[in-house]
């Protein structure tokens, strides 16, 4: 009587793990492949946008109304050989202009000197024509710290108010709209610069920049 040997299971396939790398490979090259996509914008785009700002900052800056004013405003300067007298910059909310008082009034007094008008009335025309419509023009009066006291200024206060109030008048006399002008008097609370040394000493120099008018011509809040 033959004796049979007993059947033995078929080897499993040795290689099945294989299968089974390779789709986590290919998983974490999809990842990778996404993350950099992510994470790298193209460089084409990246320019597009660049552009777009660029192009948004030059039309900003040539068709500001304030920044073709200003530059006017410098020309009215230069052409009068004012450079020391007057002074104008441009802010974020419009321009400040600064007139020495020296050159502009009578001492102790808010009237104007005969030299100062014609340059005032070429100011008032840049005002007049000036190509924006929601705008205010602040005119602010500064003295020094000398006291005055006369019968019309009995203190920096009037005198301050009074050269404030007179350009604004000058102003509206010359065709300017008055709702679109104020005037306001600092007396010598808001110095430019400190009108004494630290040891209480008078700086003559100092004094003479802070007798100043200032007109700021920005928008309307």
């Amino acid at each position: 009587m033959s004796l049979r040997k007993p059947r033995q299971a078929p080897a499993q396939d040795d290689e099945d793990w294989m299968t089974t790398f390779c789709d986590v490979i290919c998983l974490l090259l999809c990842f990778f492949v996404i993350l950099i996509s992510v994470s790298e914008p193209k460089q084409s785009e990246i320019e597009k946008v660049r552009a777009m700002f660029m192009s948004a900052f030059v039309e900003t800056e040539i068709t500001s109304p304030f920044t073709d004013l200003m530059e006017q405003v410098e020309s009215l300067i230069e052409q009068n050989q004012m450079e020391t007298e007057m002074s104008v910059e441009e802010t974020d909310k419009g321009l400040v202009l600064e007139l020495a008082s020296s050159s502009f009034y009578e001492s102790g007094s808010a009237e104007f000197k005969k030299s100062a008008i014609p340059i005032l009335e070429e100011l008032a025309t840049l005002l007049n024509d000036f190509d924006y419509e929601d705008y205010l023009v602040e005119a602010e009066g500064h003295t020094d710290d000398v006291p005055i006291k006369t019968r019309m200024f009995p203190s920096n206060w009037e005198l301050s108010a009074g050269r404030a109030t007179r350009i604004v008048r000058f102003f509206i006399a010359k065709g300017q709209e008055k709702e679109k002008m104020r005037a306001a008097g600092f007396s010598d609370v808001v110095p430019k610069v400190p009108n004494l040394d630290e040891f209480g000493n008078p700086i003559p120099e100092n004094r003479e920049l802070n007798r100043r008018v200032v007109l700021k011509i920005e928008r309307r809040d």
